[in-house]
């Protein structure tokens, strides 16, 4: 797909400025933001110039956000080539989005593996596991809704034990997504409540773990690059 004029026009001022941009990532809930070079335009294709442990997720992800703070422009484009030995990424099928400079700030970290938790209604408790918190709240799984069906908008008392210690959060239905032999539920804490001490801790303890883990594969995909 040919590059929009207004996209070309948007870039053309910025061919070799360096690091006028930023690409944006999501990776196990942390959104991952790094400087970007842009090198050449082409017809339908852009390439740029990434320098970043966090860089490492363009191997395996599909697409990325570009966003030029100047401007306030948030782009999306397909990943069509990443040369880690270079550090040169190839993009095409460029368009405008708004899901750019607010994400930055979104932290939703998930856990390695889900973490067992109880979510209840009044006197129904329904076993399920939590897929990721942040400070605002959990995302949930649960292999049903219960006799009487947990619904949006419903007050519920969740408990789940992170990093040995147990929290017992009340919090808000606002989404129901229905899986294959499951059901998503985002929970929302209430604004009344005091965020637990160990709820920040996990969600810092797990955003460092995260980030060692990318540039553990970034230096390992750098060193078979240069073999």
């Amino acid at each position: 797909m040919a590059i929009s004029a207004q996209i070309r026009s948007d870039f053309i001022s910025l061919v070799n400025v360096p690091e006028a941009f930023e690409f944006l990532n999501i990776y196990k809930g942390i959104p991952l933001v790094y400087k970007a070079t842009l090198l050449k335009i082409g017809g339908d294709q852009v390439k740029f110039k990434v320098d970043h442990p966090s860089a490492i997720c363009l191997q395996w992800e599909l697409n990325t956000t570009i966003l030029e703070e100047r401007n306030g422009l948030a782009i999306s484009a397909k990943i069509v080539t990443f040369d880690i030995a270079t550090g040169t990424v190839t993009l095409s099928n460029f368009t405008y989005t708004d899901r750019g400079f607010g994400v930055r700030t979104i932290v939703r970290v998930e856990p390695p593996e889900p973490i067992p938790l109880e979510i209840t209604r009044e006197d129904q408790t329904i076993t399920g596991e939590m897929l990721d918190v942040s400070l605002t709240g959990f995302g949930i799984r649960l292999p049903t809704l219960g006799t009487e069906p947990l619904k949006v908008r419903d007050d519920v008392r969740l408990a789940v034990k992170l990093m040995g210690k147990l929290v017992n959060p009340m919090g808000t239905i606002i989404s129901i997504t229905p899986e294959e032999n499951a059901y998503r539920l985002a929970v929302r804490f209430a604004l009344e409540v005091t965020i637990p001490v160990v709820i920040a801790r996990f969600i810092t303890h797990r955003r460092a773990e995260i980030h060692r883990e990318l540039r553990s594969r970034y230096e390992a995909a750098l060193e078979a690059a240069k073999k």
